[in-house]
């Protein structure tokens, strides 16, 4: 299961308000619960959004991402498409690329 990054705080109160609920779902009992940077924030980010996707595919495929550096990847994009490393700053500010655990 992928979460938005940028709505944890209303997650963490969702799931503190329906524990038994999510605690039943396959995602969370088997602990596959990860967050990523939203893309779509006064318009499209299509920088995120491609990182998001090697994120998705890294965790989907990891055999097909193993050679991947997923940091320098997710550097190499946002400076390509921005002129800046951004992804150090997102890092920096919580909104990374995370495996997630509620309990």
């Amino acid at each position: 299961m992928f979460l938005n990054a940028g709505n944890m705080d209303l997650m963490k109160t969702d799931y503190a308000n329906n524990k038994a609920f999510f605690d039943d779902l396959k995602a969370f009992k088997e602990g596959h619960l990860y967050t990523q940077p939203f893309f779509n924030f006064n318009g499209t980010n299509i920088d995120t959004g491609i990182c998001d996707t090697y994120f998705i595919g890294a965790i989907i495929y990891p055999d097909k991402f193993a050679d991947v550096d997923l940091d320098a990847k997710y550097s190499e994009i946002y400076t390509t498409l921005l002129g800046v490393d951004f992804y150090q700053t997102m890092k920096n500010a919580g909104m990374g690329f995370t495996t997630l655990s509620f309990s």
